[in-house]
């Protein structure tokens, strides 16, 4: 074990001073409250003329952690509205705008609330998974309503769906 020295705790104009922690802390969770507890400790116990600041791994990983939560709630809204988009125009018709979203939605609503259910946070991983799932909804919709067109030209409007389901239905829910 090193030996602890003035010249290893503070800098040659004895201004500043490097103090390491280490945590075997795995837990997201349990980093941000470890670190919210130490600006805490750091507010009330420094002085006012002495300013704190905080660095390394953990604070990169909690960083990273909060822009893929930032990252994927806006890449979902604009995904939906460019879903949307795409597919009013590809239909020529907003209502099938709409109901192109109804897959993406539900799959997505589903995986984040068994996500949540479950206690699974949204990480680098996890969003990578509820992208492949983001675009399985998107899939989804587009075959659905491509089929209940085709359905459409040759059958009522209830004809129509209950074909469609039949057809589409079962590799969609399956």
């Amino acid at each position: 074990r090193p030996t602890l020295t003035a010249s290893r705790l503070v800098d040659a104009d004895a201004r500043r001073t490097r103090i390491t922690v280490m945590t075997a802390a795995t837990d997201q969770v349990e980093q941000e409250r470890l670190y919210e507890r130490l600006r805490e400790l750091a507010a009330q116990h420094t002085p006012n003329r002495f300013a704190v600041f905080f660095a390394g791994p953990v604070l990169r990983w909690i960083a990273q952690n909060r822009y893929v939560s930032i990252g994927k709630v806006l890449s979902l809204l604009a995904t939906s509205v460019c879903v949307l988009a795409f597919c009013t125009v590809a239909f020529r018709c907003l209502g099938a705008g709409f109901l192109s979203t109804v897959p993406l939605l539900v799959s997505t609503v589903a995986t984040f609330g068994v996500m949540g259910w479950t206690g699974i946070r949204l990480n680098m991983a996890t969003a990578i998974t509820t992208s492949i799932g983001l675009g399985i909804g998107i899939d989804f919709g587009i075959h659905f309503m491509s089929q209940l067109r085709r359905e459409l030209t040759v059958a009522p409007t209830e004809s129509a769906v209950a074909a469609t389901m039949a057809r589409t239905g079962h590799a969609i829910l399956y």
